[in-house]
This record gives C-alpha cells, structure tokens and sequence, in this order.
C-alpha cells in the first residue's frame, strides 16, 4: 500500500515503471539526509516519518524553514534542473521513506509525459509557498503562534496527536531559545490545548490550537489541500 500521498496520485496517472525505482529505507531522528551545499544524491517520499529542512547561520544556529512530510517529497531542486541545496535536510520524526536516485528521477522527467511534471511542479510550489510564508511568520508573529501552527503541521504529517518532541528539538527547529519553547509550550499546556510528558506532547485540543496558530497554518494546509484536490489531480 502507498503511504506517501504524492506516490498515490503518481500511480494514479500510470506511472508505475518510476515507482518500480523506489527502494524503501528506514531513517532515524537527527540523521542527515542533504547537507548544504552538497550535491543532492537521493530523493525522498516519507511515508511516516517528517523531515525539516534547516537554513544554517555562520554561528551554527538554525531555523526550520520548511517541513516534508507523508504529502511530499525531500529533493524538489532536482525537478528544476538543480543539483546543489543551500538547506540541511534533518529527519524530526524517525520512520520510513521511499528513495530515489536523484539521477534516476532526472532521467524519468526528461523520457516521460506531461502528466508527470505538471504534478511535480505544482507540489514544488506547495513547497515553496510553505517556505516563504515560513519567513514571513517568524518575523511578524508571536512565538505562542509559531509554536500552535508547528504543532499542528507536525500533526498534520505523522498523522497523530501524540509526537515525540522535545523541548530541544523545537527550540532548534524554530530558531528561539530553550526556555522560550519551554514557557509558550507551559502555556498552552495551562490553556488546556496540550498535554506534556517527558520527551512528548499530546494535542488535547485541535480547534483550541488552530484558533491560537497564526493564519500561515490555514495558508499552508489550504495550499496543500488544493495540490491533492480531484481538480488538482
């Protein structure tokens, strides 16, 4: 069964030969998948398991400016002729994904149709409207915001309100301190939203959560939402 939902609306255009490329991996938290400024050598369609793709400043930090998930693909650079990415591509959520030579994926872009390029395209601008509207929110809204719209992105793509983040790991993919991801998440957790446990977090309440996110959650999700519709597709 397909599990990836960019894989499932590709078999449903008939490309099944570029799925006979596929070869399923296990991936593990923290383990890095594209280093910047390094040649892409796979791509990736994550079935269960999240991928952050980081902008790294000279000082070491970094900030999350894009996530992949069930409804996508790691490697969209190698669709635009591409074969560099000034971005880390860090696994959050540990699971399994379908890979691809980047190569492979170039081939079959250049040989095939035009149905598959068109779909291809229009998930890359999914992705890209994610990215710069990840830009937009850091600089004018509130972490609190940040925090609920990360959570319910994070929900969205491991299809589950229990995730296995830490306090760290979420200073680090949003680019603030500690103790700032530490106040906000005791906040929302006093607000009845979630619930905390040692190396997690539970959303207690969903509607509760999307009403304290910003509206870049709703822009991102609608965006998405319209690259699987039927219309889309």
């Amino acid at each position: 069964m397909i599990q990836n939902n960019l894989l499932a609306a590709l078999s449903e255009t008939g490309h099944l030969d570029l799925i006979s490329y596929l070869t399923k991996v296990s991936v593990s938290l923290g383990e890095v998948l594209h280093q910047a400024r390094e040649e892409i050598q796979y791509v990736y369609f994550p079935e269960n398991c999240v991928i952050s793709i980081l902008s790294t400043m000279e000082d070491g930090s970094t900030v999350e400016v894009g996530v992949v998930g069930h409804e996508g693909m790691l490697g969209v650079r190698v669709l635009l002729g591409v074969k560099k990415t000034p971005h880390c591509a860090v696994v959050q959520v540990a699971g399994s994904a379908m890979r691809m030579r980047a190569d492979r994926l170039d081939q079959d872009l250049k040989g095939m149709g035009s149905s598959l390029r068109p779909l291809l395209l229009r998930y890359t601008q999914a992705l890209l409207s994610q990215i710069s509207q990840s830009v937009a929110c850091i600089s004018q809204h509130s972490i609190r915001q940040r925090l609920a719209r990360w959570l319910l992105a994070m929900r969205d793509r491991t299809g589950s309100n229990n995730l296995d983040v830490t306090h760290e790991i979420i200073s680090l993919m949003m680019g603030i301190r500690r103790a700032s991801a530490s106040e906000n998440l005791h906040e929302l957790r006093d607000a009845g939203l979630i619930a905390t446990r040692r190396g997690g977090i539970r959303i207690v309440d969903s509607q509760g959560l999307a009403n304290t996110a910003c509206e870049c959650y709703r822009i991102v999700k609608e965006e998405y939402d319209r690259l699987y519709s039927e219309k889309s597709i």
